[in-house]
């Protein structure tokens, strides 16, 4: 079994990484976990100058999630660092890697970014073909 896990830099990471830990330790604990993180471009997209900062804030957030990624699943799982438009890359990713399991948090970086750009929850939850689990905030 394949468990895919998708989360962002948000004080919520910990929470959805636990749940997935807690579930797959108790009902799958065979299961090879890959995490993964895309790092939205479009956060680069104002051309303000900053984005080399910006790009380097994001790589360690990206870090950070590893680290936590680690805390709960040691050395049993593949992290994936992505770049891209979330949405786009998401499907791609779901599309070219065999799952059994997607889990995803319900919100992310903002309540303001589901409401005015959709929601990623949304859209998988319309999109997935394959079990999905949404963790709730």
């Amino acid at each position: 079994m394949r468990v895919i896990i998708s989360v962002d830099y948000s004080a919520y990471t910990d929470a959805v990484l636990q749940a997935a830990h807690q579930l797959l330790a108790t009902r799958m604990p065979a299961a090879e976990v890959v995490v993964v993180h895309i790092i939205d471009q479009t956060l680069l997209a104002a051309g303000t100058g900053a984005e080399p900062t910006i790009v380097e804030d994001l790589q360690e957030n990206s870090r950070r999630i590893n680290e936590i990624a680690k805390n709960y699943f040691g050395g049993g799982f593949t992290y994936l660092e992505e770049y891209g438009i979330p949405q786009v890359k998401i499907d791609e990713i779901l599309n070219a890697n065999p799952y059994d399991l997607l889990v995803i948090g319900t919100r992310g970086r903002s309540m303001l970014s589901g409401i005015v750009l959709g929601s990623m929850a949304e859209h998988l939850l319309h999109h997935v073909k394959k079990p999905l689990l949404i963790v709730p905030r």
